[in-house]
């Protein structure tokens, strides 16, 4: 573990850290004004996600999902190569995470050990093309097959239960989603062409926002939250304005989560978690 560094932000965004704090953090208290570096972990990764226990899992450049706690400490790994490359995470639940695997059409789901639990082979059930995968909020599964452009929910018992309409029918052309994700009563699905499409929980069309060249991103409330350069930029989907967060870090940040006090941080050599001062 590093020495402790304080790191001072921008007193113009109080407002803003007020805003997001207010979300984030349970605590009643003013909104800090600086981040204190809690840990580093040296390490190669590709992709971050986190869970409401302020987990954050690592999707390794050896392709394993690493789970750490909040204060940095190794707890749980998932080591499976027989599909191929992981692709994403979903921790949405903790108690039932979902690993997705692109290259063959697969889907795993884990416990709270990441043990496998389930192994949805999709191409069985008649999902030829999956690029996009996400839990659902009633912890059944989002896939978008790209063989006919649509959304299909997967129960436990390995059947397609829904299926949308075809979503070139709202875009006007063909997608090629990379994120996939449920929060708060809807699914935002991304295509980094296009920005993000927004569906209630039964699949139906809702809403677009042209946030481009994303390929994944953070839903808190009524906001999504995304990296930029060196800032979390915050886009409050009710009222259509986007804010900036500045980062701690500036040199080689890759991916960056928010959960309740703590920022996760991955850059090109090591995941970095910061609490409050």
């Amino acid at each position: 573990m590093q020495n402790s560094t304080a790191i001072k932000w921008n007193s113009g965004i109080l407002f803003l850290s007020t805003l997001v704090f207010f979300i984030l953090f349970t605590a009643a208290s003013p909104a800090p004004e600086s981040y204190v570096l809690l840990n580093s972990v040296p390490l190669s990764g590709k992709s971050i996600t986190s869970d409401q226990l302020r987990n954050v899992y690592v999707i390794t450049k050896s392709n394993m999902v690493e789970r750490y706690d909040s204060s940095g400490n190794l707890t749980g790994r998932l080591s499976e190569n027989r599909y191929g490359k992981i692709e994403s995470v979903d921790a949405t639940s903790p108690f039932n995470l979902l690993f997705f695997f692109k290259d063959n059409n697969t889907v795993l789901t884990g416990d709270v050990k990441m043990n496998v639990k389930n192994l949805y082979k999709l191409s069985t059930i008649g999902i030829s093309s999956a690029k996009a995968a996400c839990l659902s909020y009633d912890n059944y599964i989002w896939v978008f097959d790209a063989a006919d452009n649509k959304l299909k929910k997967i129960n436990n018992n390995y059947e397609v239960t829904y299926t949308s309409e075809d979503i070139t029918v709202y875009v006007g052309q063909n997608i090629k989603p990379d994120f996939l994700i449920e929060r708060d009563g809807f699914i935002f699905l991304n295509d980094p062409d296009l920005g993000i499409l927004v569906f209630d929980r039964y699949g139906t069309y809702y809403n677009s926002f042209p946030l481009v060249g994303l390929h994944s991103f953070q839903v808190i409330k009524n906001m999504i939250l995304f990296r930029e350069d060196n800032y979390i930029k915050i886009f409050n989907y009710s009222t259509r304005q986007t804010q900036s967060l500045p980062l701690p870090v500036n040199v080689g940040v890759k991916e960056v989560r928010l959960e309740r006090g703590r920022l996760y941080i991955l850059t090109d050599t090591e995941l970095k978690i910061y609490t409050e001062s």
